[in-house]
């Protein structure tokens, strides 16, 4: 799946540069209303290539020599053309973290393609060129991707439940980011300060430290291409 995400990025600067305008969503992405609420961490990535965003990302990466050769290097190393990726996706692509077991590869990628044979295609030519073999499941109008069969079900599972929408830490962190933002990200706080807090408990620190100073809800933060840069 790691090369699904490269291709999501480097297809936005090759496609994007000759696409028009567009506009930008709601003030929460609609993989949200997908995703379990009990996940602990979300990002969301403007995948609409025709959109005004991507005009900007793709006129900031021509400014780069070393993007062509980039992009040459993806496609001889996946044996994927650059447009085979943007009518396998839709206008959002989202990843979602169930938890932090496995080393953090608990995660399920959702879109909704334009094409969803123009997607099994895509991932299997991942497949084809040694990426690690990715299993779908359909959810509603989304497809979802992930490593495993096993994840996806415990993802089905888990989403028939409340959705990370309803969690009132992530919608008020969420909306204070820029809906028209190329990357959207999010991760929950108190799963982030139960790590510090064992962190320091293992140097001898007192149990929950961290709350001495207050309770952490969220971690959220976005990128945007600008006409003359990038603000985060």
């Amino acid at each position: 799946m790691r090369r699904l995400w490269a291709g999501v990025v480097l297809a936005a600067i090759a496609v994007a540069a000759g696409c028009g305008g567009g506009g930008g969503g709601g003030s929460l992405p609609e993989g949200a209303d997908i995703a379990p609420a009990s996940s602990i961490a979300f990002i969301s990535v403007n995948t609409d290539f025709s959109s005004d965003q991507w005009s900007k990302v793709a006129d900031l990466a021509g400014r780069f020599p070393g993007t062509p050769k980039l992009i040459a290097q993806f496609e001889k190393q996946t044996g994927l053309e650059l447009t085979d990726v943007e009518p396998a996706l839709g206008p959002e692509t989202d990843a979602v973290w169930l938890d932090a077991r496995n080393g953090g590869g608990d995660v399920v990628a959702l879109t909704k393609p334009d094409s969803k044979e123009k997607l099994d295609t895509l991932l299997e030519k991942g497949r084809s060129k040694g990426e690690a073999e990715t299993h779908t499941i359909q959810v509603d109008d989304w497809v979802a991707i992930a490593d495993s069969k096993a994840l996806l079900d415990r993802f089905k599972t888990a989403s028939e439940g409340d959705k990370l929408s309803g969690d009132g830490d992530f919608k008020s962190a969420f909306e204070k980011l820029d809906s028209d933002s190329s990357v959207r990200a999010w991760v929950r706080g108190d799963f982030v300060q139960a790590a510090m807090d064992r962190g320091l408990a293992g140097s001898g620190a007192p149990p929950r430290l961290t709350h001495d100073v207050g309770d952490l809800k969220a971690i959220a933060a976005g990128a945007k291409a600008e006409s003359d840069g990038a603000s985060i």
